[in-house]
């Protein structure tokens, strides 16, 4: 059973940094050049969080009480949110982890008061992106920069 929580205590964040040194090593070896193990570790704490409370979550998935996943949803300047950096480990994937995290932050970001969240993923993950149309998101043009060209911008209507 996936166990999906807000995290707020300092061991909750050990985890998800964790889950986020195992996010950079995916990407590294999907030949993303440049990115160390801790490249997101100041997204998640300190006076430069991107994710806080009001407006932004951190979500710490745990099966038997062991950390496989994370996710994080952030405000935007135009009153949308965003939902930055899901990730699963390899030796839980297709086991329900990811849409548990989707649809709780899609609540959590209802429950804020949003009426649209945006993402973005590499086109070439066929499940993420069918997972994510699974939800109701649609494709949508680019709305920010990304590091890579290959990236499908996608929306959800929350109401």
């Amino acid at each position: 059973m996936v166990e999906v929580l807000c995290t707020h205590t300092p061991e909750q964040l050990a985890d998800v940094r964790l889950m986020l040194h195992g996010l950079a090593m995916h990407f590294s070896g999907l030949g993303h050049e440049g990115i160390e193990a801790d490249a997101f570790d100041d997204e998640i704490e300190g006076p430069d969080s991107l994710y806080d409370e009001p407006g932004g979550r951190i979500l710490l998935a745990r099966i038997e009480g062991t950390p496989v996943g994370c996710a994080m949803l952030r405000p935007l300047p135009d009153g949308t949110c965003e939902v930055r950096r899901v990730f699963v480990s390899a030796e839980v994937r297709r086991r329900g982890v990811a849409r548990a995290m989707m649809v709780r932050l899609m609540s959590e970001a209802r429950d804020e008061g949003y009426d649209r969240m945006r993402l973005s993923t590499g086109s070439e993950f066929f499940s993420a992106i069918a997972l994510y149309e699974s939800l109701g998101f649609k494709h949508i043009p680019r709305y920010r920069e990304t590091l890579w060209d290959d990236v499908a911008f996608m929306e959800a209507d929350l109401t």
